[in-house]
Formats: C-alpha cells, structure tokens, sequence
C-alpha cells in the first residue's frame, strides 16, 4: 500500500473537518440571515447545507477513529478544523482574520504538529479482553474522575449563577467530547471485532455491543447540544479555536491514557510531546484574545447572537436557572430570538 492505515485516518479526518467547519459556519450563516429578515429559502436552505455538511463530516470523523490512533486524530481534527475555519470564515462570514488570529493559528498548528508526530502510531486492532482491560487501569480511573469532579463543580456553580463562561464552557464540552470520542472509538472496535469473529466464542457478546451503541448515541446528542449552544459564545474565528483547542487537549489526554497509547514514549519522545502541549496551551491563549472584544459571559437564556444591548440587557437582567439542555432544545425547535453577527 501507498498509504499505511493511520496515514489513511489522518486523510480522511482532515476531510471530516473541512466538512464539518463548512457545515457549521453555514449554520451561523443561517442564523445571522434569519435575523437580518432574510429570505425564508435562503436561510432553510443554508441551515440544511450546513447540518448536512456536518453530518457527513462526523460520519467520516468516526471512519477515521477506527484507522488511526485516538491522540493523532485528536490533534489532526484540532488542527485542520483550525485551518479551515480560518480559510473560511473570513470568505462564509465575513470575519475579519487578524496577525493575532494568525500567530495563535500558527502556535496551535505547530503543537498539533509535534504532537501528532510524537503521538502512538500503534496498530488499531485491539482484542476485547484489550478493550475491558483498559477500563480498569488506574491512570485513567484518576483521570477520569478528577476531570468529572470538575465538570461537576462548573456545573453546579453555573446553576447558582445562571450563567457559563466561555472557559467552563469550553471545558464541559471538552470533556463530553473526549467521552464520546473514547465511547465511539470503543463501539466501533467491538463491531470490528464481531465482523471479524471467525466463532461465536471469539465475538463480542451481542448485549455489550447493544449497551456501547446506546451510550455512544446519547453522548452524540450531548455534543450536538453543545455546538448549538456554542454559537452564542461571540465570533467564530475567536470562539472556535478555544473550543477545539480545549478538546483536542482533553482527548488526548483521556483517549490516551484509556487505550495506553503513552506506554511505548522514550523519555524524548514524551518531551516533544510535552513541548507540543504546551505550544498548544500558548496558541489557545493568544487566540482567545485575539478580538479586541471580550469572550462574552452571557445568561443561559440570551439570544443567540445577540446585538450588544441585547448582551448588556441579558446581563444586567434578573438570573435564570434555565439549563444547558434546555437551552439546547429551545434553539432545536427555534424557540431562541436571532440576531445578526456585529462587527
């Protein structure tokens, strides 16, 4: 072969990216029209477009898990969803792209880069008693609940407050999508493993794999909340970077350490690594202030989009206790006012 496997997952996860960030920056598109009195066509046919792109792009996101390492396509998908919201964000939406969205693109890139480099490029083909005993090792049991423990505190605080920073945001999808991405990768190596079964006695049992695809399907609705919900959170050039930034940190960290991909790194290989992570953390800063306005700590229940009154009025306003999942199914059934993007 011209390509070895994970070669082939790192093609095809480039390729779910630039649908993906397609898809979704028609959607803002959609959403910015509607407000601005837009065609009704117009704006139906670019939010379907957009979930269309989408789909098709998470499709192949979860083709390119079963090929290659879930720390390289982690970073691949970090990185090219990166490139290509950048390409594509000043052409879709307008936005202008500054030297500071260009420096911290630049870090964030070469992070990808090194760590992607340095990452395991193991072979993918796990037996299941390999796939029970990684749930039971003890870094990933640690890792697992310290980052729950988190989660659960940002949860709670945001309850009393009624309101979600951009940062406790970002790390509450981050860790629902380092969840769902270590699920699926799990699922789909359970159904290779039933397709490959040559007796029953080496199949996975049938239950198990019904259970993983039923998890797999609710954390998938989870993170489709997430992203509607995270259009709220200001422009895409400064939003999307911490987003992503964020998960693709959280799931190499998790994915990582569940499917023991750290076990085989020399002691200068982990440092590369180390060094790339750290890249990474510098270039999520530097994007994250890139835009001379803030990241917006906006109410649960403010518009979407909102103009800047409608964010000071939301913000002076009375707290709300309205959910995260609420909110979800509220701009689901296009419940939610639509403002147009500013400048």
């Amino acid at each position: 072969m011209l390509l070895e496997q994970w070669q082939i997952g790192v093609l095809t996860s480039c390729l779910a990216s630039l649908l993906g960030t397609l898809g979704g920056q028609l959607r803002v598109l959609s959403h910015a029209s509607e407000g601005k009195g837009g065609l009704v066509w117009r704006v139906r046919g670019l939010l379907l477009c957009g979930w269309s792109l989408w789909v098709m792009g998470q499709a192949l996101g979860q083709l390119a898990m079963v090929l290659a390492p879930a720390t390289i396509i982690a970073c691949v998908a970090f990185g090219s969803s990166l490139l290509s919201n950048a390409m594509l964000a000043p052409l879709v939406l307008q936005e202008q792209f500054t030297r500071a969205h260009a420096f911290g693109l630049l870090l964030l890139s070469a992070g990808g880069c090194a760590v992607t480099e340095t990452s395991a490029h193991m072979d993918q083909r796990y037996t299941l008693d390999d796939l029970v005993g990684f749930g039971t090792r003890l870094p990933f049991l640690a890792a697992t609940a310290g980052c729950l423990c988190i989660a659960l505190a940002l949860a709670a605080r945001s309850a009393q407050q009624a309101r979600l920073d951009a940062w406790s945001f970002a790390f509450l999808f981050s860790f629902v999508g380092a969840v769902d991405m270590l699920v699926t990768k799990w699922t789909l190596q359970l159904l290779r493993l039933q397709l490959g079964a040559l007796s029953d006695e080496e199949a996975p049992a049938g239950p198990l794999i019904v259970a993983s695809g039923i998890v797999m399907v609710v954390l998938h609705l989870m993170v489709l909340g997430f992203q509607m919900v995270s259009t709220r959170y200001g422009e895409v050039l400064l939003n999307l970077p911490l987003f992503l930034g964020s998960g693709a940190m959280m799931q190499v960290a998790l994915c990582g350490t569940f499917f023991n991909e750290f076990d085989e790194f020399s002691s200068q290989r982990a440092l590369v690594f180390s060094a790339g992570f750290v890249l990474m953390l510098v270039g999520l800063g530097a994007t994250s202030r890139a835009s001379a306005l803030e990241v917006p700590l906006l109410p649960l229940e403010a518009p979407l989009l909102a103009e800047p009154e409608a964010k000071a009025k939301a913000i002076a306003g009375p707290p709300s206790c309205t959910s995260l999942a609420g909110d979800a199914v509220r701009l689901a059934a296009g419940q939610a006012d639509v403002y147009p993007l500013t400048p």
